[in-house]
């Protein structure tokens, strides 16, 4: 038997619950079953209420939020991949296709999904394209572009479209991309036996290198400008062929251009070269002129600078210097510059002042020479040395000419020649002196020797004029005497 209230089992003959002390007399089975059924039937939708509840509170997967992130994703991705194209090209298809992956699996957001997939579709097509054109571009690179020559003093150039030929200082020069404010073009040539050294070692090409500075730098300061030495020494540039640079203007940073000197032991030859530009391009400049030297060739200087090539003047003896001699008419030509104290003595020894812009001066004395770069400077920058003087044919004949081009010079004077105006000079330098150093022991190789023939015009009250020729160039120069 059990309470109607809280269904505690009762004794049998109770009649209160001890549990919830409610009255029991009332009960009866069929009570008791039903109240039994309700308590249970309460309990299980108590039990169902809570698992709902408990269900209820169980976090469940936000597939709007889901969606939104793959989107949004693709959207982002996508963007970066059409402006990535064009700078880091076919690097950008693996990030196109995970945001093209991003935008396929966005489940719900349509319109993001598909803005998603467009957008790294164009960035997968312009990676694509912009790669294809990057490896045009570079095939066409690679394909050898058109050479021109451009032909020097024992040397030639191949220069492309970059560059083309005009005229510098009135030399065939290179000018960059058409400016005229930029150009290359060449200074001079030179042997390099002249330096009686082994220009494979470094100590000689020190002394190369700061011999040409020094020359230079003199140049430099004559125009208020600095010279740099921009590297210490020569770099390898092909070959045997390497080459030095210094830097000139108005200060180390505020520069006009470069000069280059070049040699070649195999070739015997020193080039050198000057290089203009505007400040901000000089570096860029220097570095397409590197690449244009490379393409250099150098013909083989068989000959010093210096010294005479004994069979060349034999060679030439009957042909172009006695073509020469016959045609040295014109000694009147600079007769406005005669003037002031002159020399009045027709005769080689005193001193002659060239009759043209320079102050070169020629002096003649007890069987020396001395040759002054400046006739205002007689203590600095000149040569010295012995020299054997002879006139009319025994003069023609010891430095190899026709000894008859006497008479043919004679008959064109009108009087003003005699054989005894007619001089040979063979000279032998034995000093030099430049930049106050005394340069004898490298610059002047062993057996140099010079000659010239020198015809003496006198004009009277006007001066004495010579005219003469350099046997080893065959130029003709005007001086005037001006010291007996």
């Amino acid at each position: 038997m059990f309470c109607q209230k809280c269904g505690n089992k009762l004794a049998d003959n109770a009649k209160f619950c001890a549990k919830c002390g409610t009255s029991i007399e009332n009960t009866t089975p069929q009570n008791i079953n039903n109240n039994i059924s309700n308590n249970l039937q309460e309990g299980t939708n108590i039990q169902n209420q809570n698992i709902n509840n408990n269900q209820m509170n169980i976090p469940q997967p936000n597939h709007t939020e889901e969606s939104d992130y793959k989107g949004i994703a693709s959207i982002i991705i996508g963007i970066i991949s059409i402006i990535s194209a064009f700078f880091i090209n076919i690097m950008v298809i693996p990030i196109a296709v995970i945001g093209l992956i991003l935008g396929i699996t966005d489940k719900k957001s349509v319109g993001k999904k598909v803005a998603g997939i467009i957008l790294n579709i164009i960035g997968l097509a312009a990676s694509i394209f912009v790669t294809i054109i990057m490896m045009l571009v570079t095939g066409l690179e690679l394909t050898d572009p058109v050479l021109t020559t451009f032909k020097g003093d024992g040397y030639t150039l191949q220069y492309d479209s970059n560059w083309v030929t005009g005229t510098v200082y009135e030399k065939d020069a290179l000018a960059y991309k058409s400016d005229e404010e930029t150009y290359i073009v060449p200074i001079g040539k030179s042997s390099l036996s002249d330096f009686k050294c082994d220009a494979a070692t470094i100590t000689c090409q020190t002394k190369i290198y700061n011999d040409f500075f020094e020359s230079w730098n003199k140049e430099a300061k004559k125009e208020s400008l600095i010279l740099d030495k921009k590297s210490l020494g020569f770099n390898h540039l092909k070959e045997d062929i390497y080459y030095g640079t210094y830097n000139y203007g108005k200060s180390s940073v505020d520069l006009y251009g470069t000069f280059y000197v070049l040699f070649s032991k195999e070739k015997n030859v020193i080039l050198s070269f000057k290089v203009q530009a505007d400040n901000d391009e000089i570096e860029e400049v220097n570095e397409e002129i590197v690449e244009l030297l490379k393409t250099i060739e150098i013909e083989k200087n068989t000959t010093s600078n210096s010294s005479t090539n004994e069979s060349n003047n034999n060679s030439t003896t009957n042909s172009d210097l006695g073509d020469l001699l016959e045609s040295m008419s014109n000694w009147n030509r600079f007769s406005h510059l005669r003037t002031g104290n002159l020399g009045k003595i027709s005769y080689i020894t005193g001193g002659w002042r060239i009759l043209e812009d320079s102050e070169e001066y020629w002096e003649f004395s007890g069987g020396q020479f001395f040759w002054y770069k400046s006739i205002n400077n007689k203590n600095d920058n000149y040569w010295q040395g012995t020299v054997q003087i002879l006139y009319g044919k025994e003069g023609l004949k010891s430095v190899g000419l026709d000894e008859s081009k006497v008479d043919s010079i004679i008959a064109q004077s009108n009087g003003k020649v005699t054989s005894t105006d007619i001089y040979a000079l063979s000279l032998t330098p034995t000093k030099i002196i430049s930049g106050g150093v005394d340069k004898t022991s490298t610059n002047l190789p062993a057996g140099t020797k010079w000659k010239r023939v020198w015809i003496l015009v006198n004009h009277g009250a006007e001066g004495i004029e010579a005219q003469t020729i350099d046997l080893d160039t065959a130029q003709t120069t005007y001086y005037v005497k001006v010291k007996d």
